[in-house]
């Protein structure tokens, strides 16, 4: 983080939002603001020496269907009134409304059920864009389940090495952990 500013010396972060200040003294006159803006939600940090492990290792393989997608938006400026000079404040200035979109399937399985990119453009805006887009977005995770029921719903079938090799590990391909395990012999 000490180089997200071109101030040299010494950096005082706020641990609550990681905010970068130049000094301490400005430092001290940020934290009631940030109190106030972000209450007691801070940012923990591990302590020094300790490790952090990877926890979500179901999230390692891939999933067999990704729909990527992205919105584009009509900026409306929105009229406002003189915000307070007392305290720290936002001031919504512009309103977005959707009004294309574009998304592409990806199967990662096997590419011949990806799809094109589909994309979309409004006639008059506003909620025509996100109406059109969810209901197409419920009809390609139908279809992507029925692919998965029709061609992705098979029984593992393993030959006598894979058995082998399945019996003779000490250890979880994803993880890296030890298994502690009976013998399990598998049967087709």
């Amino acid at each position: 983080m000490f180089n997200f500013s071109k101030h040299e010396e010494t950096k005082h972060f706020c641990m609550r939002c990681l905010h970068c200040f130049s000094s301490k003294n400005l430092l001290e006159r940020h934290s009631p603001d940030c109190f106030a803006l972000n209450g007691t939600q801070a940012i923990d940090m591990p302590p020094p020496g300790s490790k952090i492990y990877f926890k979500n290792h179901h999230r390692v393989q891939a999933v067999p269907f990704v729909i990527y997608a992205d919105f584009e938006a009509l900026a409306e400026e929105i009229p406002t009134c003189q915000p307070p000079d007392q305290k720290s404040f936002t001031t919504p200035y512009q309103s977005h409304h959707a009004c294309s979109y574009g998304y592409k399937v990806v199967c990662h399985a096997d590419q011949s059920y990806s799809r094109p990119e589909e994309i979309y453009r409004s006639n008059n805006g506003k909620k025509e864009a996100i109406e059109n887009f969810i209901e197409n977005i419920f009809r390609e995770v139908q279809s992507c389940q029925e692919v998965m029921k029709k061609h992705f719903n098979k029984p593992l079938i393993m030959t006598e090495e894979n058995e082998r090799d399945f019996q003779n590990s000490t250890s979880c391909y994803i993880c890296g952990k030890k298994i502690f395990r009976s013998r399990i012999i598998y049967h087709p």
